[in-house]
């Protein structure tokens, strides 16, 4: 039991310290030309046009986890799907597998019409918050330009 232990611990210590010690000597054999242009961020072949830094909308970030979350829901239901299949080729009772993936797409269900009621899949919910989006945009410009900064 020990020794399993002993070996358990020097693969972990084994996996920390690798990367780090690989790191480091590859520092000394990796060519650097340093320069500004480096630095920059890169636009796909275009210059760059003010800061990298910018206010992201949220809004892609949602829309990336419920894709994500959903393409989890494929990659998982097809072995269960594949339970069902053996079932029914069987001749087993298939109620158990059938009622698995139905409790498990509802779960899923329920999560995406939260989501939907929420408010978290519209981008612009109607006309009213689009013009006031468009005037808050609008006085933002306006302030920009009495300011004197493009």
């Amino acid at each position: 039991m020990l020794q399993e232990l002993g070996n358990a611990l020097s693969f972990l210590l084994l996996a920390a310290l690798l990367p780090v010690v690989i790191l480091y000597i590859s520092k000394f054999f990796r060519p650097s030309y340093p320069h500004s242009a480096k630095l920059t961020t890169y636009e796909c072949g275009e210059l760059p046009v003010g800061s990298s830094y910018i206010k992201f909308n949220n809004k892609f970030y949602l829309v990336a986890i419920c894709f994500l979350v959903f393409d989890v829901e494929v990659a998982v239901l097809f072995p269960v799907l594949t339970l069902l299949r053996g079932a029914v080729l069987e001749g087993s009772n298939v109620a158990p597998v059938f009622l698995l993936s139905f409790g498990f797409l509802g779960i899923l269900l329920v999560g995406l019409i939260y989501e939907w009621k929420k408010g978290d899949l519209d981008w612009i919910q109607d006309s009213s918050e689009r013009r006031k989006v468009y005037l808050q945009e609008q006085a933002l410009r306006e302030s920009k330009a009495v300011v004197g900064v493009n």
